[in-house]
C-alpha cells in the first residue's frame, strides 16, 4: 500500500459487519431490548475485528477523518442511525420523549468503552453477546435498586 489513505480503504471492505448492524436497526422487531442487543452484539464483533483501526477512527488528523468520511463509515452516521431508531421508539410510545442525539451517544460510548478501553486496561476482550447483554441492561434499566416503600 502506497499511503494510510489506501491501507484504509482496504480495510474498508471489512466494513460488512457495521452495515449489517445498521440494517438491523431498520428493520426492528418492535423490542427494544432484542434490537440493541443485536445491534451491539454486531457493531462489538466488527470493532473487535477491526481493533487496529482505533487509533485511526479516533484521530484529529483531518486527512484520517476525511478518508473515514470518504468512505461512509464515520460516527455521525453511526449516531444518526441510532438517533433516528430512538425517535421511532419514542413515536411508538416505548421511550420517554428526550434528546436522540444524547441517547444515542451515550449508547455507542458504553459500546466503545467496553470495544476500545476496557481492552486496552485490562487485556480482556469479552463475548459479543454478554457485553451486548450488559450494555443494552444498564441502558435500558440503570443500575441504582429499586426502593421498597
Amino acid at each position: 500500500y502506497g499511503s494510510k489513505a489506501e491501507v484504509l480503504k482496504a480495510m474498508s471492505h471489512s466494513f460488512q459487519s457495521k452495515r449489517e448492524a445498521f440494517s438491523l436497526l431498520d428493520q426492528t422487531s418492535g423490542d427494544m431490548e432484542t434490537d440493541l442487543r443485536s445491534f451491539t452484539t454486531t457493531v462489538l464483533e466488527f470493532m473487535y475485528e477491526n481493533r487496529d483501526l482505533a487509533p485511526f477512527y479516533f484521530s484529529n488528523n483531518l486527512q484520517i477523518q476525511e478518508i473515514f468520511i470518504t468512505l461512509g463509515d464515520d460516527q455521525q452516521r453511526t449516531l444518526s442511525i441510532l438517533s433516528s431508531y430512538f425517535e421511532n421508539c419514542i413515536q411508538a410510545g416505548h421511550i420517554a420523549a428526550q434528546n436522540t442525539f444524547d441517547l444515542s451517544a451515550a449508547f455507542l460510548g458504553m459500546i466503545i468503552g467496553f470495544a476500545f478501553v476496557k481492552p486496552r486496561h485490562t487485556g480482556m476482550v469479552d463475548e459479543p453477546q454478554e457485553i451486548a447483554k450488559l450494555v443494552t441492561h444498564l441502558f435500558l434499566d440503570g443500575i441504582r435498586r429499586e426502593e421498597k416503600d
